[in-house]
């Protein structure tokens, strides 16, 4: 069992599933947690006018690296299925 970094602390993580290619329970999580640095962001005093939109093009390129993960796994799945053909 993999070791997952929560606001509480550590929690124990089912493995992923070699085939899966949906999200994952853990990259939800991370997901999460990145809409909770928003928020948290936001909730500071504006210092800049620049920095929550630079803040947002960061949380967002975050974003794009989790959500890319399901079409890399389904991508390198079809590879070994047509490779085994």
């Amino acid at each position: 069992m993999t070791q997952q970094f929560t606001h509480a602390g550590i929690m124990p993580v089912k493995p992923m599933e070699p085939e899966s290619t949906g999200i994952t329970n853990q990259e939800r999580m991370v997901i999460d947690m990145l809409v909770g640095a928003w928020n948290a962001f936001c909730e500071l005093p504006m210092e800049h006018g620049d920095d929550q939109v630079e803040f947002r093009h960061g949380i967002h390129r975050l974003q794009e690296k989790i959500l890319a993960r399901p079409t890399r796994r389904s991508l390198k799945a079809e590879v070994r299925r047509v490779s085994i053909r």
